[in-house]
Formats: structure tokens, sequence, C-alpha cells
């Protein structure tokens, strides 16, 4: 299982304790509500009360695509690993000798010439 934050076990906690559902737990994220604040919540449920700020801010009932905390988590590590490689390799990369630049040159050097085999030419007969 992924390692999870303080804030992210508080919310683990809070959707245990209130029956809330992933997208609601993720819909209080993104509106950045404090988990142990929704304690003081009475008028109504914790979920009704998230489910209508999400509205009144974003103008929609639910976010359009859900991840539970746990996957945003695995997909956390997953791209701090990748991330850890790429840097390995960039310094790798870093540390070996740049090749020699290859000469400019001002023209194109001449092409040389083939040698060629002499043709004999015959030769007419002599007169005699």
């Amino acid at each position: 299982m992924a390692k999870l934050n303080n804030k992210e076990r508080e919310w683990v906690e809070v959707r245990q304790r209130y029956g809330l559902t992933h997208a609601q737990v993720q819909m209080g994220r993104e509106l950045e509500i404090i988990p142990r604040s929704l304690a003081k919540v009475t008028d109504g449920s914790v979920a009704e009360c998230i489910a209508q700020l999400y509205l009144e801010r974003f103008g929609r009932a639910e976010p359009e695509v859900v991840t539970t905390i746990e996957n945003r988590a695995k997909q956390e590590q997953r791209d701090n690993a990748l991330e850890k490689i790429a840097q390995k390799k960039a310094a790798a990369m870093a540390k070996l000798p740049e090749p020699e630049p290859k000469p400019v040159y001002k023209h194109p050097p001449k092409p040389r010439k083939k040698n060629r085999p002499e043709v004999s030419i015959p030769r007419p007969p002599r007169k005699r």
C-alpha cells in the first residue's frame, strides 16, 4: 500500500467516520477544507455540506474524474520514482565527455580525380 501523509490519513479517517464517497472526499480536498473542521458541521450532513459548497464554487455537482486518495498516493510515488531515475540519467549523461566537434570547412573539399587506366588506341598499319 502507498504511504499516505498526515493530511491524506485525516481524509481517510473522515471518509470512514462520516461514510463519504471517494467523490465527496475529492470535492472536499479540491475545496481545501480542513478535515478536522468537518466535526463542527451541525446543520445537515457533511456530505450535503461538501456537495453544496462544491456546486457553488465550481458550478457542477461532482468532479469530472474521481481518483481515490490511495490511487493518487500510488501515482505520486510512481512519478517520484520516475523523476529520480530521470535525474540519475541526466547526472550520468553530464559526466560523459562531449565528443570533439567536427572541423568546419569554408568550402567543401574538392573531389579527388580517379585514376583512369590508359587506353591504347590501335595505330593504323604502316605503309611500305
